[in-house]
């Protein structure tokens, strides 16, 4: 098992390289709002161990990485990954497992480029309500020393507005700690599987924001849902 770095334009795309690996399966994990967070590097060695093939990077204006955290920035960084992705190996499918705030971004990726390649997505956390969140995300963002461009507008966005007309497979996995009921409450996140037409839900007691023993209890349900008929 090797972890390898390749230049993609501004972005720096991870992996896990072992060329003895037969691999089934991609997964692009994206993060939040604050970086390369704790947990993602024991998410894909997770991953990995099953046969997956997992990439991750930093979003423009995090860790170092020109430009600014924006949806605009953001879609586009999601949009150059995917792309090399493909292109080393177009012949397995491409899956997200988007965090948080990086849940919003991958949303308007969806949006923007109705084309994409993904097949299923998976959010973790979702961020339903940006604005009740925004004087501690806006105090973690400086601390991580992100450069961010949000506007009032997207702090106030509604992720219901991304689900209408959006066809591919989604799981929602959300726990009732603290944190995450924060970014949704129970109400708020069964409106989101609602609005979406092809979506199921799982539930969880506590999330791995905090806590990256917990990714065992979640790896068995994305592998499930990444392998499972397309047909929900």
């Amino acid at each position: 098992m090797i972890f390898k770095t390749e230049k993609y334009g501004h972005l720096t795309l991870r992996t896990i390289e072992d060329i003895s690996v037969t691999y089934e399966n991609q997964v692009l994990i994206i993060g939040n709002a604050y970086g390369i967070m704790p947990y993602i590097e024991p998410l894909a060695k997770e991953l990995f161990s099953i046969g997956y093939k997992p990439y991750w990077f930093a979003f423009s204006g995090q860790d170092n990485t020109s430009g600014n955290y924006s949806y605009l920035d953001c879609s586009n960084d999601i949009k150059m990954a995917v792309n090399a992705i493909k292109e080393k190996r177009s012949y397995l499918p491409i899956n997200i497992i988007a965090h948080c705030a990086g849940s919003l971004m991958v949303l308007e990726y969806m949006k923007k480029y109705e084309g994409n390649p993904i097949e299923k997505l998976i959010i973790y956390g979702l961020l339903f309500n940006p604005s009740r969140r925004r004087r501690i995300a806006e105090k973690l963002l400086k601390i991580n020393s992100v450069n961010y461009a949000l506007t009032e507008s997207d702090w106030k966005k509604n992720p219901l507005e991304y689900f209408k007309g959006l066809k591919l497979p989604i799981l929602f996995c959300h726990a009732t700690d603290k944190v995450n009921l924060e970014r949704a409450n129970l109400t708020e996140i069964n409106m989101a599987v609602q609005a979406a037409d092809r979506s199921k839900l799982h539930w969880f007691e506590e999330g791995y924001d905090k806590n990256i023993k917990n990714i065992s209890q979640y790896i068995h349900h994305y592998d499930s849902f990444f392998k499972e008929n397309k047909s929900i």
